[in-house]
Order: C-alpha cells, then structure tokens, then sequence
C-alpha cells in the first residue's frame, strides 16, 4: 500500500507539473481545462488520504484500493499523451468494432457466419429469472419481458417463496414457466433455468431487475448484424426501491470503463452489467454454467471465463434497469461481495503482469 501511495504522490505531482503549462498556454480546450487540473489534484489528496481512497474505492465497486491510484495513474499518462478527447473517442470505438471477432478460430468463424441474418432476426430469446420472496418486484420483472417483442421464453427458478410470489406466477398461466421448490441458493437457481430453456439467445435477470422497452429488439439487431458475436452487454439505469433513477455517475464511469480493451479491466473491476448482458445458448457447450461455489460474484466469474474464448459486443443504449434496494443482496452483503470478487479475479488472473501487479500490491 505505501509503495503504491509513494509512486501515485510523485505521478500527481509530476502530472500537474506538466499540466499547468498546458493551461496556461492553453494547448488544452479550454472546457477541458478546468477538469484536466481537478482530475490533478483528486489524485494528489487520494494519494495523501487514506481515509478518502478506501471511501471511493468501496463507492466504484474496485476490490483493493491501491488500485483506484493504480487506474488514475493510467489515466493520467492518457490525458497527458492524448490532448483531445475526440481522440479517444475515436480510438475506443474503432477497439470496440475490431474485438468482438478476437478469440475466433478460423472453423468458428466460418460456421457462425453461415448464419442467415433472416434467421437470427426469428431467433428466440430466453430469460431466466431466479427467484426467492421477491413478490414486490417480480411482476414488473415479468411485464417488462412479456412487453418485448418477438419469440420470448420466461423461466422462473423460484426457491420456495413464502410471500405472494407464487400467486404472482400462478397469474400468468401458460405464458411464463416456473418451479417453486427449495434449491441451493440463486447460483443454483440460474442452472435450473438455463439447463431447462430453448432459445437461441439466453440472459438472465434478477427478480428485482427489470428490462427497458425495445431491449430484445436492440438484442436481435447486433446478433442478427454480426454473426461473429457470441455474447453482448448493454448499458443499463440505476434505480432505487421505487424505480428512481440513481447513481447516475457510476452509470457514466462504468459506461468509460466499457469502453477499455477487455479483458484486462476485468482483473481490476466488473463494469459488466449483469441484466443488460446475452450470449448465444450454444456457448454453454464450450464454457459451461455458473459456478455453485461463488454466491455473490458468479455473474463476474462467468464473464472472465467467457472472455478467454471471445470478446464482447458493447451495446451503448441502456437495455435495462439495475435496482439497488435495502433487502437486495448487494445492497446487504457489500463487503462480502467485494471479498468474492477479489478471490474470483486472483483465481483468473492468467497475465504475467498483472499476477505480478497483485502480488506487489497485497504484499
């Protein structure tokens, strides 16, 4: 810790050595201006604060940190080597169109372009919702599926609610499938489901989450669009116990963070979003399912397994909305959550640098 303290005070200084000329001069856009010389000194007092860095590292979800100084820093050496933000722009959006083909073999790539775009725009979409005395929530989960259009299948892993939410599913007849029986946890629940749907397409959303109008339609365009993509993720809203927008910022952060070559900034955060993301049935075959053993991070494990075969498609529109509330398990379980999500990415990390980035850091 004091090592990666030491080497972030001199980089703040250093930074805004080197900035201030670019002010003054204005080498820098002058809306830029202002931002550039906070971003200096945000690093500068989480540098000196040690207090103020755990805060803000517990608030954007970063698992130890040292390396909330560690992303900065990089952060830092971008703005300085790249003065104009249209620059940057430019270059994520040219990353993200060339990574959803890395991973391919050439046999792969070749059976999924024969995929005839007439067929993948029929194509169906599975959801699977695991389930336990979310009766509050689960009606709006259920609606905002059976408001999508196209071929839709809903399967409810229940595990043996005791509040109204089997009355909720029993409503709905034959539209929706469901089981209610005692299971071993929502992990458990998630397999049910997924070894028990058809589509061609599969996600799966909480039962407190909901999904945006025109969701799947925007799912079925980039699946139909690039036969090469084998999963996709979307942005998604934050809302609160009564569906209010909140956290907007973290929103916009992870959004930047999605934009960043995969699959190193998965070592160090998930901006992932979890209800915004699908990925092809047929992927199960080669990947696999959910792991039992992890009960917070299992969606975070999922996709760094994933990501050693393929790259995922980023979708810029929000495809559903995330809610944060007193009885869901982020909400409760934080710091348990954090714990997980350290010990399922030292368990993944395959980089040479970055193993060596962990050992130096936790040492």
């Amino acid at each position: 810790m004091a090592r990666v303290q030491l080497v972030a005070i001199i980089g703040s200084v250093l930074y805004l050595f080197l900035i201030f000329p670019l002010v003054f001069k204005k080498r820098i856009r002058e809306e830029y201006a202002l931002l550039w010389l906070f971003f200096g000194f945000v690093l500068l007092v989480l540098s000196l604060w040690r207090e103020a860095l755990h805060f803000f590292s517990s608030l954007l979800g970063i698992y130890y940190p040292p390396t909330l100084l560690v992303l900065i820093l990089i952060g830092a050496i971008l703005l300085i080597l790249v003065q104009y933000s249209v620059v940057i722009s430019k270059l994520t959006s040219r990353i993200s169109e060339l990574t959803p083909e890395l991973g391919l073999t050439k046999m792969e790539l070749e059976k999924l372009k024969k995929r005839t775009k007439t067929g993948n725009k029929k194509m169906k979409i599975s959801v699977v919702i695991p389930s336990y005395n979310q009766g509050k929530f689960i009606r709006q989960t259920i609606e905002s599926i059976l408001a999508q259009e196209g071929d839709i299948e809903v399967f409810v892993a229940d595990g043996g609610s005791t509040d109204e939410t089997v009355e909720i599913l029993k409503s709905y007849g034959q539209k929706i499938q469901w089981v209610s029986e005692k299971d071993n946890g929502q992990t458990d629940a998630i397999n049910k489901g997924l070894s028990r749907v058809t589509g061609d397409i599969v996600a799966y959303i909480n039962s407190d989450d909901f999904y945006i109008p025109g969701a799947f339609k925007r799912v079925r365009e980039v699946f139909s669009e690039h036969t090469e993509v084998m999963w996709l993720t979307g942005d998604a809203l934050i809302v609160d116990e009564q569906g209010k927008e909140i956290q907007s910022w973290i929103r916009w952060y992870k959004k930047i963070l999605r934009k960043l070559p995969f699959p190193w900034i998965l070592y160090i955060t998930n901006p992932i979003v979890q209800p915004s993301t699908f990925w092809r049935r047929e992927l199960l075959k080669r990947v696999g399912f959910f792991r039992q053993e992890k009960h917070y991070t299992m969606d975070h494990d999922y996709w760094l397994r994933i990501i050693r075969y393929y790259q995922p498609h980023i979708v810029k529109e929000p495809l559903s909305a995330f809610r944060i509330h007193g009885l869901s398990k982020g909400g409760r379980h934080y710091e348990k959550q954090f714990r997980e999500d350290w010990e399922t990415v030292r368990e993944h990390c395959n980089s040479p640098f970055f193993c060596f980035f962990m050992r130096s850091i936790t040492a």
